[in-house]
């Protein structure tokens, strides 16, 4: 219709950004954890702009011990919201620790409702 304007979901404009360096899949690894870290999140463009959708080829990747990667693509339809698995690699296991996420197409990025990791040290990662 003439006239009607899209809107975007809430959390396209309240959500806190990440942008540690650490979370880059290209960092090495550390003791970072996520587990008090909750709510709708942005992954800055510095260190990729979102999650990345592959497993990491190694441990020790993200600033932690496990990073975190979703397991899946991302919405495409702008506005969408889907629910997805963020995967946690440890050792020779692409998805040893897995939490539920809902993550939204924001037309230009990503936002992310990500729970507290389920064990230490776990981390979301960001595909840089």
């Amino acid at each position: 219709q003439k006239g009607v304007l899209f809107q975007f979901p809430s959390e396209c404009s309240s959500y806190n950004v990440l942008d540690e360096a650490w979370r880059k899949v290209s960092h090495g690894g550390a003791t970072n954890c996520d587990s008090s870290l909750s709510g709708w999140k942005r992954f800055a463009d510095s260190i990729g702009g979102k999650m990345p959708e592959i497993c990491p080829s190694t441990d020790f990747r993200c600033g932690t011990d496990a990073p975190g990667w979703l397991n899946g693509a991302h919405p495409t339809t702008v506005g969408q919201r889907a629910n997805m698995t963020v995967c946690f690699k440890w050792t020779s296991r692409c998805c040893q620790w897995s939490t539920s996420i809902q993550v939204t197409n924001c037309a230009l990025y990503f936002v992310y409702n990500l729970p507290n990791t389920p064990h230490c040290s776990l981390a979301y990662c960001g595909d840089a």
